[in-house]
């Protein structure tokens, strides 16, 4: 047994050895840690997480740029830039002035935090996000290591909330001089100053209306192709099928089309330019066949919360400044249904939202007429001032329609729209075999008669019945998709049903 010590002498060796290994390489770890740059998504983190979004920013030396401030640095510094914003916004909302971080050196952090502190003494809580920035290069180090610029105008957007809700809300410009500091892989807000606000923001023009939309040749259908019920411009997109449908839509007597961009499905905020194409694509068929569309956007989004706010803006203007000066775009209809989401999101959220995305389109294109299609004549008229014509929706019995439209007319000066109507066909157990071709056609005669005795121009739903409907449109419940499936002016194969025979004679090419 005395070759047993000598094996415990070298277990021991090897066990020494090992832990000593292990200790080294843990430290190798963190000294390459420490010195590569550490992971800013990481070093931020902290257990808490926010969502960071693209926001609109312009560098205003684009005629002359500044020759120190190279394109990586722009990137790097906007992107940090951007980010510093997306705390401070937390720590306001949340009051802690812990948001500001690493994000911020202790003295710029300071600076915040007294602004952090001015609002808690008011006694309300207060909510606001960043939509646009003008930013000017003014210095960089020899060393790359510590930049200045100027926000020559960051547009906020502020709710003053008490008890949880909103009391007041207000756009607001400020201008300000940011030192930044390069530490770490990433350039640290190092100081704060702020600087007066430039004229032509600090007391901002009233908004132009366009004059008045033509809408009187209005008579049209909603859109999808038969194939692609709620999915109109991704990947299985035909050019093809979507010329001869609009040939087929225009000589049905139909002048108008509405349609809708989807907003997840397309990429969000950063909508792929396949959807953007097909888009494009479908508004050059729609010219070709002098047929007006209407593009619907927002189509079951239903966040609205301020911190996704800069999201659905860069989306907004992503497809304004591919498809805005389209000759064929008659209008935007910045939401299908929002008076929807009162109840679950919250009445001011959404009119906030709805308000801020309506200005901006008007900003980026003053020429492109915006509505909103509410659910029913008694939810349209709300925001009358922000939009150009007013549009809503009617599936109730058509003895109402009337009245409603009247007491719609008397509550807004603007023009109507009716942007969606019809019954389905579906006459099976799902109703009790109550409906019927005939049904449906009786339904949309008796209505399109009635708005066009009180001048209101209409788009049917819609062009085609579908073979099937997708879950998340109407949910699994088959009394709710059975019908949904029949709404069509024809069937799934192009047939004309009853109901299309109701607008042979409309107007003709």
């Amino acid at each position: 047994m005395g070759w047993n010590k000598p094996i415990r002498r070298a277990g021991i060796l090897l066990s020494f050895l090992l832990v000593n290994a292990l200790v080294l390489l843990g430290i190798g770890g963190v000294w390459s840690y420490l010195n590569t740059g550490a992971d800013r998504s990481q070093l931020l983190q902290d257990s808490r997480s926010l969502r960071l979004h693209p926001q609109e920013a312009v560098w205003l030396d684009s005629l002359a740029p500044h020759p120190e401030f190279k394109p990586h640095h722009r990137s790097e510094i906007l992107r940090d830039y951007l980010t510093s914003w997306a705390y401070r916004n937390q720590a306001m909302a949340t009051g802690s002035p812990a948001w500001l971080g690493d994000i911020y050196t202790d003295s710029a952090a300071a600076k915040v935090g007294a602004q952090l502190r001015l609002f808690r003494d008011t006694g309300l809580e207060v909510r606001q996000v960043n939509l646009s920035h003008r930013l000017r290069p003014l210095f960089m180090s020899a060393d790359q290591t510590l930049a200045v610029i100027r926000d020559e105008g960051a547009e906020l957007f502020r709710q003053y909330l008490q008890d949880g809700e909103v009391v007041s809300e207000e756009a607001v410009y400020t201008a300000q001089e940011v030192v930044l500091l390069l530490e770490d892989g990433f350039w640290r807000i190092r100081n704060l100053r702020e600087v007066p606000v430039p004229q032509e923001l600090a007391t901002p023009m009233q908004e132009q209306e366009i004059p008045e939309v033509d809408l009187s040749g209005v008579l049209g259908v909603n859109y999808y192709p038969a194939a692609q019920p709620w999915d109109h411009f991704g990947p299985a997109y035909d050019p093809d099928v979507n010329r001869a449908d609009l040939q087929r839509i225009r000589a049905m007597g139909f002048t108008t089309v509405r349609v809708f961009f989807p907003y997840a499905a397309s990429g969000g905020p950063r909508p792929s330019q396949a959807y953007l194409g097909h888009l494009e694509d479908f508004l050059d068929q729609a010219r070709q066949q002098d047929v007006k569309v209407i593009l619907t956007l927002f189509d079951f989004y239903g966040d609205y919360s301020l911190p996704d706010w800069p999201a659905t803006l860069a989306h907004a203007r992503a497809v304004s400044d591919h498809v805005g000066s389209h000759p064929a775009l008659l209008a935007w209809d910045l939401k299908n249904e929002p008076d929807l989401d009162f109840e679950s999101r919250g009445r001011d959220r959404v009119l906030a939202w709805l308000g801020v995305l309506s200005a901006k389109l008007h900003e980026w294109q003053p020429g492109v007429a915006r509505t909103i299609g509410w659910s029913a004549p008694a939810a349209a008229g709300q925001m009358e001032s922000q939009v150009d014509f007013i549009s809503f929706h009617f599936y109730t019995e058509p003895e109402g329609f009337t009245d409603q439209v009247q007491a719609l007319k008397a509550r807004v000066t603007k023009p109507l729209m009716l942007g969606e109507f019809g019954r389905s066909s579906y006459g099976g157990v799902w109703n009790l075999f109550r409906g019927s071709q005939q049904a449906q056609a009786a339904y949309v005669q008796a209505v399109y008669k009635d708005a066009q005795n009180l001048g209101v121009p209409l788009l049917c739903w819609t062009l085609y019945d579908y073979e099937e409907v997708p879950r998340q449109v109407v949910g699994q419940l088959p009394w709710r998709r059975a019908p949904q499936k029949h709404f069509g002016l024809l069937l799934p194969d192009g047939t004309p049903k009853a109901a299309a025979r109701v607008f042979a004679p409309g107007p003709k090419k």
